[in-house]
């Protein structure tokens, strides 16, 4: 179960939320460029010293890649999808990986090589994708909350096809269900006017499935007490008690989900 957002409308047939609004690829470009514009970007948080709650690559993320594809962590190639200032990029090459990243907004990826880490400027969609790296296939395609700024049919296709035989695809994105939008929080306010399509837990996961993937590993995250304070409008001293709530009792504010794609007989 989750909150109503009257913004968005739920697919009878898949349970999807999809915006009033339509959304094309350069209406969602405008939008991004817009927002991101209106401060700069901050720098990338290098190798692996992020956290679940200031982003970037954090020893829980890298925690399900070491277990359950160690191989490919060691010298495999990777690309990272809406990369950013390219955080994930670089603690997947700090890991051992051979590791790029595609991003929509060009300061991002610009800020992402003076760091020396390999972003490139472009959305994922096949002709980007064939400018930057030819026919190149990934051991590892990840996408750390954006895949909801992409079409889920067309971006899924297009992962399969540029995966590597034995590749595995990495999503990490907010859900539905998260207790941040029960007092009233809009999903577009958190997330961005750009959202294509808006997931719970439960609805993300058998999307994969149908498309043929075999879900090898998922991890839930909780919300954390200052983002119930943004979201709720309480104060922290009411927010860090409820913490135990938020970890074992109340659904969770993202999941992750590592898969691969089934071999076609």
């Amino acid at each position: 179960a989750f909150t109503r957002d009257e913004d968005f409308l739920e697919c009878p047939a898949c349970g999807f939320l999809r915006p009033r609004w339509e959304v094309c690829a350069k209406e969602a470009q405008a939008s991004l460029d817009a927002h991101y514009g209106s401060f700069a970007p901050s720098k990338p948080i290098l190798n692996c010293t992020g956290s679940e709650l200031r982003g970037g690559g954090s020893p829980q993320m890298t925690g399900l890649l070491k277990t359950h594809c160690p191989g490919v962590l060691a010298s495999g190639r990777a690309l990272d999808i809406g990369a950013g200032t390219g955080d994930w990029v670089s603690c997947l090459s700090h890991l051992g990986m051979r590791a790029s990243g595609i991003e929509a907004f060009s300061r991002s990826a610009a800020i992402a090589r003076e760091f020396g880490i390999d972003v490139r400027h472009g959305r994922f969609d096949a002709s980007t994708m064939a400018r930057e790296f030819g026919s190149e296939k990934f051991d590892l395609i990840s996408s750390v909350g954006s895949f909801c700024y992409l079409d889920p049919k067309q971006a899924i296709s297009l992962v399969r096809e540029r995966l590597a035989p034995g590749g595995f695809v990495y999503i990490k994105s907010p859900v539905a269900e998260s207790p941040h939008y029960w007092r009233g929080a809009k999903i577009a306010d958190r997330i961005g006017k750009w959202t294509v399509c808006f997931y719970t837990s439960k609805t993300l996961i058998d999307f994969l499935k149908r498309e043929n993937f075999k879900i090898i590993a998922v991890r839930y995250t909780p919300m954390f007490a200052p983002q119930v304070v943004s979201a709720w409008g309480i104060s922290r001293w009411i927010a860090w008690p409820l913490q135990v709530l938020f970890r074992h009792v109340f659904p969770p504010d993202r999941v992750a989900i590592l898969a691969s794609a089934k071999t076609e007989i």
